[in-house]
């Protein structure tokens, strides 16, 4: 009987190490190393917008959707087409830097006159689908929807299809739940305060005496002004009539820089990173959705807890141990 039972006390030991080994290796595999098969590159896929404000459905909101970029969520993305020779940066990016880079590539739709990969517009239940797109990255765009007495605006956001989902599966019929505001602005006229900031400590003797920067309405350049360090790199456009869209966009083309664009109520502040700067918005790893984090440790602690594991095991019901089966 007693060798029956250290014969079965052996077997659990071998089958507890077992687990414990695919235990760690679940909690420290990857997302994208736990999707059930790589990407398929043959496939079409759709995408569903789904527009409210406060729970309420906005029906006939205007939307647009540019494919910007190559590549797929677990390769990295290449601006392409009308978008290629824009100086955006699109990798290795934060949250935060994802929006700012929507931001910031749609400001260059209307000025270069970018037609739109596909058009939708919500129906009764503020839902708007796209089939049959092709796989890349994608910017989402809206236009104003007015409502009584109510603006609606959709804040421009990059989508990829397909998508990773929280366990690395791979989603061709992507849903998506734009961020729209309400400006609730009511006065007939306003201002709006252009600031140009420079990110090339060190490397500043490339940075140009001035830049021109254009004033557009509804997309279309009304006005164009320079800036320059005379006048603190700023300027302020007054008396604005709020039955237009204004915006500004930096027509000066800086190969040694990248630019990005930060708006804050009636204040846009564009931002020129030198080249070999790294930039702030930038997250440690190169692509999304990958989180930058080292696996490298993990891994050791995983292995290291293991073999801490079998040292306790064998202690506690080992052969000769106080605790063995008898």
């Amino acid at each position: 009987m007693n060798e029956i039972r250290a014969k079965l006390n052996q077997h659990v030991r071998k089958i507890a190490i077992l687990l414990a080994f695919f235990v760690c290796l679940m909690v420290i595999m990857p997302r994208g190393a736990l999707a059930a098969e790589a990407v398929d590159p043959t496939r079409a896929c759709s995408l569903t917008l789904h527009c409210s404000y406060q729970l309420q459905p906005l029906e006939g909101m205007q939307l647009r959707a540019y494919r910007v970029a190559d590549g797929t969520a677990d390769t990295g993305f290449t601006l392409s087409g009308a978008f290629a020779s824009l100086p955006v940066q699109i990798s290795g990016l934060s949250a935060s830097g994802w929006a700012t880079a929507a931001a910031t590539l749609a400001a260059y739709i209307q000025p270069n006159g970018i037609a739109a990969t596909a058009s939708l517009q919500t129906n009764s239940m503020g839902i708007a689908t796209q089939t049959n797109m092709a796989q890349g990255l994608y910017l989402v765009v809206g236009d104003t929807l007015k409502i009584g007495l109510n603006s609606y605006i959709v804040e421009p956001f990059l989508i990829a299809l397909p998508s990773l989902d929280q366990e690395g599966a791979w989603i061709y019929n992507v849903n998506a739940y734009p961020k729209i505001v309400d400006p609730e602005e009511d006065v007939p006229y306003y201002d709006l305060l252009v600031l140009k900031q420079w990110v090339d400590q060190g490397t500043d003797a490339k940075r140009p005496a001035s830049i021109q920067i254009a004033l557009l309405r509804d997309g279309v350049v009304y006005e164009t002004r320079t800036l320059n360090a005379t006048e603190n790199w700023r300027y302020t456009w007054t008396n604005l009539s709020n039955q237009y869209i204004w915006s500004a966009i930096e027509t000066t083309t800086l190969a040694d820089y990248t630019v990005k664009y930060q708006r804050s109520a009636n204040t846009l502040v564009i931002v020129n990173t030198a080249r070999s700067i790294k930039d702030d918005d930038k997250d440690d790893d190169k692509d999304i959705p990958k989180t930058g984090l080292d696996w490298w440790p993990v891994y050791l602690l995983a292995i290291a807890g293991v073999a801490l594991f079998t040292v306790g095991w064998r202690k506690r019901y080992g052969s000769g141990g106080k605790h063995d089966a008898s």
